[in-house]
């Protein structure tokens, strides 16, 4: 959940990607806030070590890859 909020994805958006319901995320996300002392999801961020991924095209998380596959080659 916090990889999905700290990539960038709205509280809706977390929710339907993890199939819970959006009191569920807030329900977690104030106990991650409070986990890493932070109060914000930027803050959240630059504070959560999985922050750093990106959400991909298709609006998983996907580690900073494009959502594209090269060919092997």
């Amino acid at each position: 959940m916090a990889d999905l909020v700290a990539a960038g994805l709205s509280t809706r958006e977390a929710a339907a990607e993890l199939h819970v319901s959006v009191k569920t995320v807030q329900y977690h996300l104030a106990r991650i806030y409070a986990k890493f002392h932070v109060t914000s999801r930027s803050s959240l961020a630059a504070a959560y070590p999985g922050g750093r991924e990106q959400v991909g095209v298709d609006g998983g998380v996907d580690g900073g890859k494009s959502g594209k596959q090269t060919p092997p080659q």
